[in-house]
């Protein structure tokens, strides 16, 4: 389905607007959501077969935990204790794996981390890439509207202090406050940054509360 999806594109250098796959709801009004994500997977499977398939899967899974150990260790200091964090993370990842476009999500989900934990660790960081990820993560795949609700967590944790068992929340100076605002709101901006418009920023939305069998 997605390799068809890719090889539609390709030919006819335009995203489909009905589904020509239902037998039921055919010619219905339909968007490929995860467009983006479609082309590498035919890419490799152009390139290998079903082994570049699997390549580019566990190419993908490797550098996801690859950045959680770092992420771990970067936040504890202890190398044992990020591989332990990172053997866990592991096991609840599994049900994820294999060739399936979250792959991506969960990537950028890790690079937004990353990039999140050096600016409160370092005062700085790159934050000008964080909304050109959400611009390649909402034409990917609709977890960045997870990414999106974490982003927004980790900003409005640093605007109240807190202190409440092992949960404790650090206050953003004033210079970092307004770098994050203006990071956030451009990255809503870049949101919009497809070829559907408004329509796939909603889509999880609609998926969730509007699509019926």
């Amino acid at each position: 389905w997605h390799l068809h999806n890719a090889e539609y594109l390709l030919q006819n250098h335009s995203l489909p607007l009905y589904d020509a796959y239902s037998f039921t709801v055919a010619g219905h009004p339909w968007m490929n959501h995860e467009w983006l994500a479609d082309l590498p997977y035919y890419f490799a499977w152009k390139l290998l077969g079903l082994r570049g398939i699997d390549a580019l899967a566990v190419s993908l899974t490797s550098l996801i935990y690859l950045g959680v150990l770092y992420l771990s260790w970067r936040e504890s200091g202890n190398f044992k204790a990020a591989v332990l964090a990172t053997a866990y993370a592991i096991f609840l990842g599994r049900v994820s794996f294999g060739p399936r476009t979250i792959l991506f999500g969960y990537a950028y989900l890790v690079i937004l981390l990353i990039l999140l934990q050096r600016f409160r660790q370092k005062q700085h960081a790159p934050l000008w890439l964080i909304p050109l990820l959400f611009c390649l993560w909402v034409n990917t795949h609709g977890s960045w509207s997870l990414g999106m609700i974490i982003f927004t967590v980790i900003f409005v944790g640093g605007l109240v202090p807190l202190r409440w068992g092992l949960i404790e929340s650090e206050l953003w100076s004033a210079s970092q406050r307004m770098s994050l605002l203006w990071t956030w709101l451009a990255s809503v901006a870049m949101l919009f940054v497809n070829p559907y418009g408004a329509r796939l920023v909603l889509y999880p939305l609609d998926m969730a509360y509007r699509q019926k069998t």
